[in-house]
């Protein structure tokens, strides 16, 4: 069914060489949203993008399974995480270091799944996307159709921490782009 060891061990990095060069091409910052979504559907079966920001995490997006006849993608859009409070969002976000199994429950992880379901999922991911040493997104992701731990997910990491500069360029940009149209505005 599948092909040799050592053949299963690069597909995934050859599949994250070509998402990579793709990122590198540039875009805005909701192209490389979707290419972060793009990359997730390869390791989880359901995840969600929050958008950090006034220290909140909004949900901006997602995919996978959700409770009776909503669709994923637009309910998440409705959950919003205070990250003033203690939860594994904040830890993930202000530590801007990944968490991965098996989480001690928390108010705001429950919220989110009370909202999502839990279904068969156990294990879940957290990651954070920095840009200029700040944690921008975070990038959710879980099992529930199978309940498998998520699992290899080094290359996930590496492509997540290059979306995030890939953004911090995309602001940098703008911010260039922006001085030099105000110095070459007409002086009145």
């Amino acid at each position: 069914e599948s092909g040799p060891p050592a053949e299963d061990a690069a597909r995934p990095f050859e599949f994250l060489r070509r998402r990579l060069q793709e990122l590198r091409q540039g875009g805005d910052a909701n192209q490389i949203a979707v290419l972060v979504m793009k990359v997730a559907r390869e390791f989880f079966e359901r995840s969600i993008l929050f958008v950090v920001k006034n220290d909140e995490a909004r949900g901006l997006g997602g995919f996978g399974l959700a409770p009776r006849e909503e669709t994923l993608n637009l309910l998440v859009r409705q959950v919003t995480i205070p990250l003033g409070e203690p939860s594994l969002f904040r830890e993930v976000a202000r530590e801007r270091r990944a968490f991965s199994g098996s989480p001690s429950a928390d108010r705001w992880l429950g919220h989110l799944m009370g909202r999502i379901g839990r279904f068969q999922s156990k294990g879940l991911v957290l990651l954070p996307l920095v840009a200029h040493r700040e944690t921008i997104a975070l990038l959710f992701g879980d099992n529930p159709e199978t309940g498998r731990d998520p699992a290899g997910l080094e290359a996930l990491e590496v492509f997540v921490q290059q979306a995030g500069t890939a953004l911090e360029n995309v602001f940098l940009q703008k911010k260039l782009q922006a001085i030099e149209d105000k110095d070459r505005a007409p002086l009145r």
